[in-house]
């Protein structure tokens, strides 16, 4: 904020090498405080605010938040829903959850790609699979996957803090998230969560 308005007011340049550079690490900064924050928060313990929503609205909140990188990458999302029902959960944190997911999975796949995100319900739990075209994890990642500040791929940005946090806020459900690595192809990261499910009202 304060950096955004000493450029409005033409103390720093609007444009130059490195003010960019300077703003971009600002933004960095930013995140990996707001990400830190939201880890420690959910390693702290936190009030479930269980509230329904259908499976179809978590799935599309995912998919608009992964939306615009998706496109400017050329990587196509796509959304499956065996039935659509409606779920009772704390939306905060599975759509922070989810929405790390899909993110991630966008941003480790190539351009030409494809994220598939499925939702089904199953054996009384709710399932939510993200599979991507990353080509699948180096060896010994998949054991490190959930940890903080680990990175799936040095090449690429971030702070390795989006899976860690989509395992705290599964923990606080008592449910389960899991990788799967199919090499060569890509990796399918699974949600489960022991939900109350209720059906979709009649049309």
């Amino acid at each position: 904020m304060a950096f955004q308005l000493l450029k409005k007011n033409g103390e720093i340049p609007a444009e130059g090498h490195a003010v960019g550079a300077l703003e971009r690490g600002l933004q960095q900064t930013s995140e990996l405080i707001d990400q830190t924050l939201k880890l420690a928060r959910l390693t702290s313990g936190i009030d479930l605010r269980r509230e329904w929503i259908t499976l179809k609205t978590l799935l599309e909140d995912a998919r608009c938040l992964a939306l615009p990188e998706a496109e400017t990458k050329g990587v196509e999302l796509r959304l499956s829903i065996e039935t659509d029902e409606r779920v009772n959960l704390d939306q905060r944190l599975v759509r922070s959850a989810l929405g790390n997911l899909v993110q991630n999975a966008v941003k480790y796949t190539p351009s030409g790609g494809v994220v598939q995100v499925r939702a089904q319900i199953a054996n009384g739990r709710t399932v939510l699979e993200v599979e991507d075209s990353c080509g699948g994890l180096p060896p010994g990642k998949v054991e490190e996957a959930f940890a903080p500040f680990v990175r799936l791929d040095h090449q690429q940005s971030g702070f390795g803090l989006g899976l860690a946090i989509a395992k705290q806020a599964v923990d606080a459900h008592g449910g389960s998230i899991r990788v799967q690595n199919l090499p060569g192809k890509g990796c399918v990261f699974v949600l489960e969560l022991p939900v109350v499910v209720e059906a979709s009202p009649s049309a």
